[in-house]
């Protein structure tokens, strides 16, 4: 009867620690996404978003609209690879010490993007190809509005080895 009476306690004392641990577990386990997420985000140099009533954004539409700027450098495009909506404009300014052409790939018919090719630049109007259709000389600049969806690839007509992408969404 004694070994009886133990055997219960036992396992009443067993059944209560267990369902502590449940209980702890399942407080800290509610918590640790929140730090977790966190710690990867950080750890793969990601973004993070932090709201605050405080802060005013632009409304999606007046960012979608805007003007991207892709730099042309000694070194290359800057930023080589972006990715935009469907019926925003590309702004390829000249900062560097010699001339750029930015143009559709492929070098050297420039006939990538729809419409486009080195043949239309002595008919087309100016911005209705993707082709600056000159060297662009130090402060110059040439835009051009991508309707298109698709990733479009496109190079330095002058130093065909300077490559960048515009994906459009």
């Amino acid at each position: 009867m004694k070994y009886s009476m133990k055997k219960e306690s036992v396992s009443t004392s067993f059944i209560a620690l267990v369902g502590l641990l449940f209980l702890l577990t399942g407080c800290a386990s509610k918590q640790q996404p929140i730090s977790v997420a966190s710690e990867q985000a950080s750890a793969q140099h990601l973004p993070t978003t932090v709201s605050s009533p405080a802060v005013q954004s632009s409304p999606p539409m007046e960012r979608e609209s805007s003007t991207i700027l892709v730099e042309l450098t000694d070194s290359g495009f800057s930023p080589a690879l972006i990715t935009i909506k469907a019926g925003q404009t590309v702004k390829f300014e000249n900062n560097g010490a010699t001339k750029r052409w930015p143009a559709s790939d492929v070098h050297p018919v420039h006939a990538s993007y729809p419409g486009s090719g080195i043949q239309k630049c002595k008919s087309a109007a100016p911005g209705s190809i993707f082709d600056a259709c000159h060297g662009l000389d130090a402060g110059e600049t040439f835009t051009f509005t991508f309707n298109e969806r698709g990733a479009w690839h496109y190079h330095d007509h002058l130093d065909p080895g300077s490559k960048g992408t515009i994906v459009v969404e």
